[in-house]
């Protein structure tokens, strides 16, 4: 059986917990894991 499938690239992303979350939290990282979740294989972490 033949195996057709693209391979999608893996991320690996982090933040810091430091708090309450802000604008800058949600600008600088969470609303580009979400937009990477659609291309990418993604692990996000805290």
């Amino acid at each position: 059986m033949e195996n057709n499938q693209e391979k999608k690239q893996t991320v690996l992303s982090l933040i810091q917990p430091t708090g309450t979350p802000t604008l800058g939290n949600y600008l600088g990282a969470l609303k580009n894991w979400k937009n990477m979740s659609d291309g990418y294989d993604c692990f996000f972490g805290v």
